[in-house]
């Protein structure tokens, strides 16, 4: 293991890498560690594995990953499976990048505060989004249009559904 033991610079960038990256590529990262904790035993290493050990084989997992992502970049010739891993570990790391919803002083104020009266101005008095939007800009000083006002009111409603099952 020592002739293939990353520097201390590689490891923390490795593990850097491996902090930002979703829960799927880490747990691939992980499986590559325990196949290179399969093959160290097999060799050299017969003791208990350490911490600093596992830590040396985790950031080995994750730079041959870095390594076929920077193949895959300089269009260098990879297998067709190779490449498709690539390209699954993207979009997982895409869809877990955008799922993450973005905070908004307004959408938290929507949420902690006007849920509720908004609600009911919608299903007791008839309100449109218009005149939601407008009595909240009069009576609650709240300026806000009609468009992002819907659209967090029924993300709002989507999430209490999901919720309830």
């Amino acid at each position: 293991m020592a002739e293939n033991t990353p520097s201390a610079a590689d490891q923390a960038a490795a593990i850097r890498w491996f902090a930002k990256q979703p829960r799927e590529l880490q747990s691939q990262a992980i499986k590559g560690q325990s196949a290179l904790m399969r093959q160290t035993r097999g060799l050299e290493h017969k003791g208990p594995m350490t911490p600093d050990i596992l830590l040396t084989l985790l950031a080995s997992s994750c730079l041959r990953m870095m390594h076929e992502e920077a193949a895959m970049r300089m269009k260098q010739r990879l297998t067709q499976e190779e490449a498709r891993e690539i390209h699954e570990r993207r979009i997982a790391r895409y869809k877990a990048g955008r799922n993450t919803p973005k905070s908004s002083p307004k959408r938290d104020a929507i949420r902690l505060k006007f849920f509720s009266i908004v609600q009911e101005l919608r299903q007791k008095e008839g309100f449109g989004w218009r005149s939601c939007a407008n009595f909240l800009k009069e009576q609650h000083k709240f300026p806000i249009s009609h468009a992002f006002l819907k659209q967090t009111i029924e993300e709002l409603e989507a999430l209490q559904h999901v919720d309830r099952d």
